[in-house]
């Protein structure tokens, strides 16, 4: 499946490397690595590959970099509030401050970024890691008002038959009383080797051609400017780093009043009721719990793969847990 782009690039370099052990003349070997690189294939699987390069990229990116990043705000985790039992190891690891959820943004002009940092417990009270409640927030899309304030209906509106790694979505929502609607792209990229989840989500301009194919309900217009999301998540064994980059590029110089809203309540907001929603989704008889123990596209057991290879990576190279001021880059 091309869609997987690290299976895309194993796939890859076991093709390119049996070509050029083989038996054949180095002629008729240039000749099969020319083919090969020029096949639709092989450019998919690179467009890929430098896609989910560019999603780590922008979201462990370093805050020394162009445009200072301003502390927003800070949301406390109370874990046994939540119900969710958090294990010795994990607890050493997240007190006394490590349980802070930091909030960063950056405005220019008619761009805003927001970037939220926070280290996780790696274990839940299934065989399922916490990774796999954040990965069900966004997939379950049938379940997204359990969390996002903002959202009309359930969820967001498929456009296509819902896949593992890529899909297409209608995002109906009312803010300030207005009612608008994302036209949005989500990929999701499972790093097998390094124990990396991660998750794009790409809103398209109303100039976009995908907008022709797939028109706002007739209730909603579409959003003015676009949002863009990043999730990166990197599995340890008793913790997991996760940073999140929000970018919303409007039409017009956004003014402070609404950075201030965004900052202060809607993603603050946004992340208690996904916290709340992700700590009991593990829980039986919530209502995330039949489509995890289900997995009918195998993300849950990806997840599952992801934070056992997390763990064996903090065994072999002796690395230190990830805390909120020592981000994976």
């Amino acid at each position: 499946d091309l869609g997987d782009a690290n299976g895309a690039e194993v796939a890859l370099a076991q093709v390119l490397r049996q070509v050029e052990t083989s038996r054949l003349s180095p002629h008729e070997v240039r000749l099969l690595l020319d083919f090969v690189r020029t096949s639709p294939e092989y450019k998919e699987a690179l467009d890929l590959l430098r896609e989910m390069e560019a999603v780590a990229e922008a979201a462990l990116g370093n805050d020394g970099e162009d445009g200072a990043w301003k502390l927003g705000s800070e949301v406390k985790v109370d874990y046994a509030a939540l119900g969710f039992p958090v294990d010795e190891a994990a607890a050493k690891i997240l007190l006394p401050d490590h349980d802070i959820v930091k909030i960063y943004y950056r405005l220019d002009g008619k761009r805003l970024d927001i970037k939220v940092s926070a280290v996780i417990p790696t274990k839940s009270p299934t065989a399922l890691p916490i990774l796999a409640g954040m990965a069900a927030m966004y997939h379950e899309t049938g379940l997204w008002d359990t969390w996002h304030p903002v959202m009309m209906g359930k969820g967001p509106i498929e456009l296509r038959k819902r896949g593992p790694y890529h899909n297409l979505w209608h995002l109906p929502q009312k803010v300030m009383m207005r009612k608008v609607c994302e036209l949005a792209e989500e990929r999701m990229f499972f790093v097998r080797d390094a124990g990396i989840y991660m998750m794009a989500m790409d809103g398209r301009p109303a100039s976009d051609e995908l907008w022709r194919a797939h028109p706002a309900p007739l209730s909603c217009k579409p959003v003015p400017g676009y949002n863009q999301t990043r999730l990166v998540c990197v599995a340890q064994e008793h913790t997991t780093a996760a940073s999140i980059l929000t970018t919303v590029v409007a039409e017009a110089p956004i003014p402070e009043f609404f950075v201030k809203l965004a900052v202060s309540w809607l993603v603050p907001e946004i992340l208690r009721r996904m916290l709340k929603a992700g700590s009991q989704c593990f829980l039986s008889g919530s209502p995330h719990a039949p489509c995890m123990d289900a997995d009918s596209e195998g993300i849950y057991e990806e997840c599952r793969r992801l934070a056992a290879r997390g763990a064996e990576l903090d065994a072999l190279t002796g690395r230190g847990p990830y805390t909120p001021s020592n981000m994976p880059t």
